[in-house]
């Protein structure tokens, strides 16, 4: 009963999702790819003034699935000293987590992995692909058991 439930929401949750950013299904679960405009600029991990409000909403919404875990992963391109990349990612994915539990999401529900630049989408040859590369995504993994 709990697990059809389940499977009826997903479509409606894919479509909300939506406004937040690039939505597709994996084999790890549902993938929201948020776009580079949440942050203040490309190697920091503080939120625009626009963005506070979207990341509140998404927390809503993730706060009302209680059959997921989320995996926050923050990726970046390759310009930069590696250590440096691996901290900015550790904290942007952090600075996402928090915001997900300051409205509501249970923090044993959240894991956090800043990747640097270890996992590119696309090639670090030009600014529209270094662009792609520096991305949060929030994975909503299936949790029903």
């Amino acid at each position: 009963e709990r697990k059809n439930r389940f499977q009826a929401n997903i479509p409606v949750l894919l479509q909300s999702l939506k406004p937040f950013g690039a939505v597709r299904q994996s084999e790890r679960g549902i993938v929201l790819t948020l776009p580079e405009t949440y942050w203040t600029g490309t190697r920091v991990s503080s939120f625009t003034t626009a963005s506070e409000p979207k990341l509140s909403n998404l927390a809503n919404l993730l706060a009302g699935n209680p059959d997921f875990k989320f995996v926050v992963e923050s990726h970046t391109d390759d310009k930069g000293i590696p250590e440096d990349l691996q901290t900015l990612t550790q904290e942007r994915a952090q600075a996402v987590a928090d915001k997900l539990m300051s409205v509501g999401v249970d923090q044993n529900k959240i894991e956090v992995k800043g990747l640097g630049a270890s996992m590119p989408v696309a090639p670090n040859t030009t600014n529209i692909n270094r662009g792609k590369n520096r991305r949060i995504e929030v994975i909503l993994v299936p949790n029903i058991n």
